[in-house]
């Protein structure tokens, strides 16, 4: 059922999957609240609350829409869980710019054809919520822009944005600031983030990205491995918790899934387990039963790289993501 539930940055109606909770926090918005609680996804731990003022909120708000040209009474969808920063920043930008916010079930083709007859402007969505999309056969280039976060954008993903008529970026950002602060074209070739307005990026003496943002006026000290170029733009290598330290060697699963990415037919993902002797492992985790192989053909992939070579291959029904959407890469057995 597609609901319009935001007009013009006026409460019109209460969508039904809203908790009493998810209201209340709403009303404390639309009452005057200073002082606004979120919650930090729990990728790294247990979620943790976090506040921040109207100020930070509406600095936020306004440089979103100066980068991406958003208006007041453009219509925006809403697919994200309200729990965390990306679906509730998604709402107050709404009441913010005064735009029509819209919701649907996002996993229903007939919510979509019925969607596909409102011009919709944005989408803030995650990697896999759009890959399930187009697995269904939904066809998304109606909305004019689409802002993807919450994780690393797979191969089989790129496929889909490369044939897409959408304007489609990537976003880097995470609830401590506020969502994104740096945007890269998902279709470009470039693996760089380009700072936002007002932030400017630099790296601790273990390459750690830390973040200063003038406009919310805050620092943030991330454990995201980077590097930079020329521009100030950074390139993420990895989180310094995914590091897999095999036998001394210090290896970032998102190298291991690019050199693997050509062979692969379904969604897989590298992540970490523990290991006797080596300390820590390598292990493919993948969805189709074809893409084990066998020893000898990945030994030929990887010689030159022997180290990255997965010692197991586990076949899953689906990948370990969180229900913010991002990738739990501490992987176990029983998980």
């Amino acid at each position: 059922m597609v609901i319009q539930w935001i007009q013009r940055g006026r409460i019109v109606q209460w969508p039904a999957f809203l908790s009493l909770q998810d209201k209340a926090w709403i009303k404390e918005w639309l009452e005057g609240t200073d002082q606004m609680k979120f919650l930090t996804s729990g990728t790294t731990g247990q979620p943790k609350e976090i506040y921040f003022s109207r100020d930070q909120i509406m600095a936020s708000a306004q440089r979103t829409a100066h980068f991406f040209d958003l208006k007041d009474n453009q219509n925006v969808l809403h697919t994200l869980p309200f729990s965390f920063v990306a679906g509730r920043m998604n709402v107050l930008r709404a009441l913010i710019l005064k735009q029509n916010l819209y919701s649907i079930e996002w996993k229903s083709k007939e919510d979509w054809q019925t969607l596909s007859q409102i011009p919709i402007h944005w989408w803030t969505s995650t990697p896999m919520m759009i890959h399930q999309v187009a697995v269904a056969g939904i066809n998304v280039g109606f909305i004019d822009k689409i802002l993807l976060g919450g994780g690393a954008i797979p191969e089989e993903v790129h496929k889909i944005l490369h044939s897409s008529s959408s304007i489609i970026y990537e976003g880097y950002g995470m609830t401590e600031t506020l969502t994104h602060i740096a945007v890269r074209k998902a279709a470009a070739t470039s693996d760089y983030f380009t700072p936002m307005e007002g932030v400017v990026c630099e790296s601790d003496e273990h390459g750690a990205l830390i973040i200063h943002d003038h406009a919310l006026k805050n620092e943030v000290r991330t454990s995201d491995l980077v590097k930079f170029n020329e521009s100030g733009g950074f390139c993420v290598m990895g989180r310094a918790d995914d590091v897999i330290n095999s036998g001394g060697l210090k290896i970032f699963p998102m190298d291991v899934e690019k050199w693997m990415q050509p062979y692969m037919t379904k969604e897989f993902a590298i992540v970490k387990a523990p290991h006797d002797s080596l300390g820590e492992q390598v292990v493919c985790l993948h969805t189709s039963i074809s893409d084990s192989q066998d020893e000898v053909f990945w030994k030929n992939i990887f010689r030159e790289h022997p180290y990255w070579r997965p010692k197991r291959f586990v076949l899953v029904e689906s990948l370990p993501y969180n229900a913010n959407g991002k990738l739990n890469r501490n992987w176990r057995k029983e998980d």
